[in-house]
């Protein structure tokens, strides 16, 4: 290590890993390693009037694995801004540069592109400049594959929140209706996890469809049933994998209504069977679009804002709107 080619300088490593600490505290006797989690440094770095920006230069690692759509929330000056555990982790550094400082990270994909991390994203943006490169695919981590990206953050002023941000709750409807070609279509995410699909029959129960119901260009027969009433369809849709390798074969058309969707399916509620079979034509003749629109750290998966502007982008106008 050239150290003396640079000018005096100091390292603070935060570890949560006991043993991972005591091998960085062996690189170099003069590095003050922490044995700690990041956040809870944070909090004491920042708690209590202490000073937040100190450090010139921070190199970071933020956790990977955070289940569905779990938030967080951070505390950027009077406002809190909610966020994936990621990205928490990213906000949190960037606030402890000193501007101009530059915050290097290795994170989960997602972050970059996800709904919840988009007021997040803003924050960074506006107190400085961002730029991202794809990691090439490869298994980085031992017994797990992630699609990664290097972000590196120039900060050039304090984080602020600058727009009002709305209150995000785990209530939220998920449903987005919309007008295609003359006709009423409704946007909506499924819901229910597949541990909660039951395996019984009868006229109380409603079929339970998952993503691996969908095969070529059809709804299979499902064996799983439902009670749950999440997000249920009651009209002809189009299905299609909300979460998974995007696949045109499974752009499918549910006759048989009512069912329930599991939380790996967006369905396309339409008001009749012939709008239904029509929509699903228009999205398979255009689907090298909507496949791009498939992005994420693990398993590649689709955001409803995204699949409502590519609808709206291939909707053709009814006769009497042409």
């Amino acid at each position: 290590m050239a150290e003396g080619a640079f000018a005096p300088f100091s390292v603070t490593g935060i570890e949560i890993d006991p043993v991972v600490a005591r091998a960085c505290a062996s690189v170099a006797k003069h590095w003050k390693v922490i044995n700690d989690d990041f956040f809870a440094y944070y909090r004491r770095a920042a708690g209590l009037g202490g000073p937040v920006e100190r450090f010139d230069i921070v190199v970071a690692n933020p956790p990977f694995s955070c289940r569905g759509g779990t938030r967080v929330w951070v505390q950027i000056g009077d406002a809190v801004v909610p966020c994936s555990v990621a990205m928490a982790f990213i906000l949190s550094a960037a606030r402890l540069l000193s501007p101009p400082g530059l915050l290097l990270a290795l994170v989960p994909n997602g972050m970059l592109t996800s709904h919840r991390d988009e007021y997040a994203r803003a924050v960074l943006e506006n107190a400085g400049s961002i730029e991202t490169y794809e990691v090439p695919a490869g298994r980085h981590f031992a017994g797990a594959s992630a699609r990664l990206s290097a972000v590196v953050f120039r900060k050039s002023r304090a984080l602020a929140v600058q727009h009002e941000i709305p209150v995000v709750t785990n209530g939220h409807t998920g449903v987005i209706a919309l007008q295609v070609n003359g006709w009423r279509v409704s946007i909506k995410r499924g819901r229910t996890p597949n541990r909660r699909a039951l395996p019984h029959e009868g006229d109380r129960f409603v079929p339970f469809l998952h993503s691996t119901d969908l095969r070529g260009g059809q709804v299979t027969s499902s064996r799983q049933t439902s009670l749950e009433t999440a997000r249920r369809v009651e009209s002809p849709s189009v299905l299609i994998p909300r979460v998974g390798k995007p696949s045109v074969h499974k752009v499918a058309v549910l006759h048989d209504v009512p069912a329930e969707l599991s939380d790996c399916v967006i369905a396309l509620e339409c008001h009749s069977l012939r709008a239904a079979e029509e929509l699903a034509a228009q999205i398979r003749c255009s689907w090298g679009s909507l496949a791009s629109l498939y992005s994420g750290s693990g398993a590649p998966f689709l955001r409803v804002s995204d699949l409502q502007q590519f609808i709206r982008s291939i909707a053709v106008p009814a006769p009497g709107q042409r």
